[in-house]
């Protein structure tokens, strides 16, 4: 098994990092703000608990970060809000995002791009059943 998941948007190791943490604490706020369920965060340390749960074995994590230098890199983030801003409660709420994401614009500006940290778990699963701990 292999899964690939950024972190969760509390770890902000550098300023390119908080770029990408900002992109998505804004989205995430509208996500609430406009009645939709938010994306989930998992930790690496929890995803690979679960995983010894549900019976993978030979777990390991290895970290990374890709840096983003483009103009571009929120781009993506930009449609996602673009697309909530319709359904949040009123405009002011509007104007408060769309100042966010132009104050993102520049900071990243500044920064020089975006860095994304994720990680990596993989994990085999073997044919027998974990056993259980019920007694």
């Amino acid at each position: 098994m292999l899964i690939e998941e950024e972190f969760p948007i509390t770890k902000r190791d550098t300023p390119a990092q908080e770029i990408w943490a900002e992109k998505w604490a804004i989205l995430k706020s509208a996500l609430l703000l406009a009645r939709k369920l938010p994306f989930n965060e998992l930790a690496p340390d929890i995803l690979q608990d679960l995983c010894q749960l549900v019976g993978f074995t030979d777990i390991q994590r290895t970290t990374h970060a890709e840096f983003y230098r483009e103009v571009e890199a929120l781009d993506f983030f930009q449609r996602r809000l673009e697309s909530l801003l319709p359904e949040l409660p009123n405009e002011n709420f509007r104007a408060a995002f769309i100042r966010q994401a132009s104050d993102l614009r520049k900071k990243m500006l500044q920064v020089g791009g975006m860095e994304i940290p994720f990680y990596r778990v993989t994990a085999r699963k073997t044919s027998e059943r974990p056993k259980s701990s019920r007694t």
